[in-house]
C-alpha cells in the first residue's frame, strides 16, 4: 500500500470513529444541546481537528443519518422479492423500516431528527440533499412500487406518483415519532405501539388500494 493510499485510509477510519463518537453525543444529549466541543471529547480530540473533518455538527448528523439511511434501504432491497406484487412488497418495506427504529434506538433518533428539522436551518448543500433523498434513501423504493402498483391497477391513479409517496413517507416518518417520543403517553389510555403500527398500516393500505380493482 502506497502513502497516499494509507493516509487515505487512516482518514476515513477517523471519520468513521467521529462518526461514532457523534452519534453516542447526540443520542445522550440531544443534538439541540450537543455542540462541536462535546463530540472532540468523546472522540478524544482536539476541536481543530475535529474541524479538519468537518465544518459543523449538522454536517456530521448528516453523515449518520445518511448512513442508516442508506442500511435501510439496501437492508429493503435484500428483501424484496420480485414475485410479489407492489403491495406485498410496501408492506414489507414497511415492516423492515418499523423493525429497524425499533432494535436501533440511536439509528432511529438520527434518522426521525433529519426528517423533522428545518433543512434550510442546517447550513447543508440543499443539492446534495435532494440528490440523496432521490437516490440513497428508501423514498426511492416506495416510489418505485407506487408507480409499479399503478401499473398493475392495484393502487390508485389519480395522483401524481412523488405526491402519493412522499404522502406515505411523511405519514410513516409521522407514526414513528409519535411511537418514539410519546410512546408512555399511549400506553397510559393502553394502547400500545403495536396497535398504532398496526391501525396505520391498514389505514394506508385502504387509503391508497384502487377500490375499482379490488
Amino acid at each position: 500500500m502506497g502513502i497516499i493510499e494509507r493516509k487515505e485510509r487512516e482518514k476515513q477510519r477517523r471519520r468513521e470513529e467521529i462518526l461514532v463518537a457523534a452519534e453516542k453525543v447526540f443520542f445522550t444529549k440531544g443534538i439541540d444541546n450537543s455542540t462541536m466541543d462535546d463530540v472532540a471529547e468523546q472522540a478524544e480530540l482536539s476541536k481543530g481537528t475535529l474541524y479538519l473533518y468537518f465544518k459543523s455538527k449538522e454536517e456530521i448528523h448528516w453523515e449518520i443519518a445518511q448512513k442508516h439511511m442508506k442500511k435501510v434501504a439496501n437492508d429493503m432491497v435484500n428483501a424484496m422479492d420480485e414475485k410479489n406484487n407492489a403491495v406485498e412488497n410496501l408492506l414489507i418495506m414497511a415492516n423492515i423500516f418499523v423493525k429497524h427504529c425499533e432494535e436501533e434506538h440511536e439509528a432511529a433518533h438520527s434518522i426521525l431528527f433529519f426528517q423533522a428539522c428545518n433543512l434550510n436551518n442546517l447550513n447543508l448543500d440543499q443539492e446534495q440533499i435532494k440528490y440523496a433523498f432521490i437516490h440513497d434513501s428508501p423514498i426511492h423504493l416506495l416510489t418505485k412500487y407506487v408507480e409499479q402498483g399503478i401499473e398493475q391497477g392495484m393502487i390508485r391513479n389519480d395522483m401524481p406518483v412523488n405526491a402519493l409517496s412522499s404522502t406515505l413517507w411523511a405519514q410513516i416518518m409521522g407514526v414513528l415519532q409519535v411511537i418514539t417520543l410519546k410512546r408512555d403517553l399511549f400506553e397510559l389510555i393502553g394502547v400500545t405501539k403495536e396497535d398504532i403500527i398496526e391501525s396505520h398500516l391498514k389505514i394506508a393500505l385502504n387509503g391508497i388500494l384502487n377500490n375499482e380493482k379490488t
